[in-house]
């Protein structure tokens, strides 16, 4: 992000020292997210060779999926909003936030959405498939940085700023609870609160809040069976090995089969369907199966190392939106 004028605001943010100053795009975040890009594209080839072969008769289908879908639209998005200042994005926020809730919305929909692992979260228009929850990811940040901004004056009160921000991050949560996304929902409702409180919002608020949401959510989690099984394998993943424990289980044995410098790239033994889902949830089984503990470690320390990176960026930030809009992204 960037932006050509710096205003100065008021600043009660733990991140963010006093003096602003103009600063190039951070070079240490492009190298970290473009090394995982790339890294993660030879990973994704390792891992799905045997399971594309047997689909379309070549190893790399899933590689040029993604490459098609994902790393070319991401490379032309990348260099159109860089050249965007994010300032300008204000305007346009809220209507890109209500075009997501109906998107949200429209997975309730048979004629437009499908279902895949009991969860209906994905629609089809127009041959082109969507997951509006992760769109809702990126129009949710922009709409609620500027929101808060716009509300700094009053932020800590109940009334005028605390239940409307409430509100809306409860209605959010309620259409994804009832596709049901469980994890997607506690990513949204950790990012609103964790803005919430960056931009100065009452702390006693928040947490009555999260206990009130809690105590809504433990009846959904005790009375559906498969994410109370969830529950009970996260606390005991040998209790059912050939039910609810299976992918965990298969996933325990291939970062031990990794060792410490992996078996060799390409030579997973799991992905001969052992592993489910090894071209998403369990690819960082593969990892550390094929390339062992060292390599996944230092993945996990690429990611933190981004975190880190967003975290100095929204401390440079030239206003609090910035701010906001930088911490946000880094969480």
């Amino acid at each position: 992000m960037r932006s050509g004028v710096r205003t100065a605001t008021r600043s009660h943010n733990v991140f963010r020292p006093q003096g602003l100053k103009r600063h190039a795009p951070d070079f240490y975040l492009l190298l970290f997210t473009g090394s995982l890009l790339f890294f993660g594209l030879i990973m994704l080839w390792s891992a799905t060779s045997v399971m594309s072969f047997a689909q379309s008769q070549t190893s790399s289908f899933y590689l040029k999926q993604q490459l098609l879908h994902g790393i070319l639209p991401g490379i032309v998005l990348f260099f159109v909003m860089y050249k965007i200042d994010y300032t300008l994005l204000r305007k346009f926020t809220p209507f890109l936030f209500f075009a997501t809730l109906v998107l949200l919305m429209l997975v309730f929909v048979p004629s437009l959405s499908f279902t895949r692992n009991d969860v209906r979260s994905w629609i089809t228009i127009g041959g082109f498939t969507l997951q509006p929850s992760e769109l809702a990811k990126l129009t949710f940040l922009l709409w609620l940085s500027g929101w808060l901004v716009k509300r700094e004056s009053t932020i800590s009160s109940l009334r005028k700023t605390s239940v409307v921000f409430f509100a809306m991050l409860g209605m959010i949560s309620i259409l994804l609870m009832l596709q049901p996304d469980l994890g997607t929902m506690l990513t949204y409702v950790m990012l609103g609160l964790t803005l919430f409180i960056l931009a100065g919002g009452n702390l006693a608020h928040a947490s009555v809040a999260a206990a009130l949401g809690v105590a809504a959510l433990l009846p959904k989690i005790l009375t559906a069976d498969y994410r109370l099984r969830r529950l009970l394998t996260f606390w005991n993943p040998n209790q059912d090995l050939q039910g609810a424990g299976y992918q965990i289980h298969q996933a325990l044995i291939a970062l031990g089969a990794g060792s410490w410098l992996g078996v060799g790239i390409g030579k997973s033994q799991q992905k001969f369907q052992f592993l489910p889902e090894i071209e998403s949830d369990s690819i960082f089984a593969i990892i550390g199966e094929e390339l062992g503990f060292v390599v996944t470690s230092a993945v996990v320390l690429f990611f933190i190392c981004i975190f880190f990176r967003g975290i100095s960026i929204a401390r440079n930030a030239p206003d609090q939106h910035g701010y906001l809009l930088a911490c946000g992204v880094s969480f």
